[in-house]
């Protein structure tokens, strides 16, 4: 009854059954285990775990049990008991591919790339056909520098399933780090021919456009991202800065500010806005979101450099001076900024400061 009202999509009426068949039976281990699952689909993530530990409680050898408690610790960010369970799991059935799979992904979240792999491999070991392990040891690989080796995990899922997205867009990237952008573009477009809706194909095809200098065509892929995820603050920023290279400042502060308003902490997009609102002469306004960026990231050399270009052309040479020499403080091999304090230093008439 359970399961059948959980494939109708009536998940608390599903739950309901399930309890109610634990007060029956109290060693009914299937309705425990079949509440974790609905409880996990539903988010209810520690109560999902309380259901798994009594399954666990009854038969402690539940490979799946156990597997999809890791599963939910892991969503908790307790990736050690996490990993404990993937453990269990794989004690308790050695051969279990998914436990391999899932475990490899708690270490990559653990900043263990290589132990990761090495779980993916196992898990492809026991299934070859295995997509899902074979796209993570992709990603791995790819976070790893090891560029051709996810490449070629990527061509495998697309030999599998031809219709993944996902992997015609990493490997895109992978071949964009590669610098081989064609190679990079050719993959993006295959992502989107899958998936129409896919924003992060065309943000990372925008991109490579950029790099290009094709400007036409970045902000119509970079319109397109966020015409498909309004809520994409990286795009905005990205869209603002290739309206400012085009000339259109008035519509880069509008990207800007899309980009802030759906991330207000965003220090590149503060600074990047100051850069729009300084050539626009509004000189106040540009001052103030480049401190805004300086507040966000107190270590963010080039909004130092570019408030001191603001406040020298507010005539504030001393405070253009200190901020100079607080961008050099973070980086010490700031060449531009040594020509700019320099200059500015001679606009104030001490000479021999501006030679040293």
């Amino acid at each position: 009854m359970g399961a059948m009202l959980k494939q109708q999509g009536k998940a608390d009426e599903a739950i309901a059954c399930y309890r109610k068949a634990t007060e029956i039976d109290p060693k009914h281990i299937g309705a425990y285990y079949n509440m974790g699952n609905t409880l996990i689909a539903q988010g209810k993530l520690k109560q999902a775990v309380d259901s798994y530990r009594k399954a666990v409680d009854i038969n402690p050898n539940f490979p799946e049990a156990y597997n999809n408690m890791g599963v939910a610790f892991k969503e908790l960010g307790k990736t050690a008991e996490s990993l404990d369970c993937y453990r269990k799991a794989l004690t308790a059935r050695p051969n279990y591919a998914e436990a391999y799979n899932n475990m490899g992904n708690a270490l990559k979240g653990e900043n263990k790339p290589q132990e990761a792999i090495d779980c993916y491999k196992k898990a492809l070991e026991i299934n070859p056909k295995y997509l899902e392990a074979c796209y993570n040891m992709g990603n791995t690989l790819s976070g790893m520098g090891k560029l051709d080796e996810s490449i070629e995990c990527y061509r495998k899922v697309l030999e599998m399933n031809p219709n993944h997205p996902e992997s015609y867009n990493n490997m895109g990237n992978a071949y964009k780090n590669q610098g081989k952008p064609e190679q990079a573009i050719e993959c993006y477009r295959k992502a989107i021919a899958v998936d129409p809706k896919n924003a992060e194909a065309y943000y990372n095809m925008a991109n490579t456009l950029n790099e290009q200098g094709k400007l036409e065509d970045t902000i119509r892929y970079y319109r397109k991202a966020v015409e498909i995820r309004p809520n994409y603050p990286e795009a905005y920023n990205n869209l603002g800065a290739a309206l400012k290279m085009q000339g259109k400042l008035e519509e880069s502060v509008e990207a800007y500010k899309e980009s802030l308003k759906l991330s207000p902490n965003y220090a590149e997009a503060c600074n990047n806005m100051g850069l729009s609102l300084y050539d626009l002469g509004r000189l106040d306004e540009a001052a103030e979101v480049c401190r805004k960026a300086i507040q966000i990231k107190p270590d963010y050399a080039e909004a130092y450099n570019n408030l001191a270009g603001v406040l020298k052309d507010q005539g504030k040479l001393e405070d253009t001076i200190e901020c100079y020499r607080k961008a050099l403080k973070l980086n010490p091999n700031y060449a531009e900024v040594y020509n700019n304090l320099g200059n500015t230093v001679k606009d104030m008439g001490n000479l021999e400061e501006a030679i040293e």
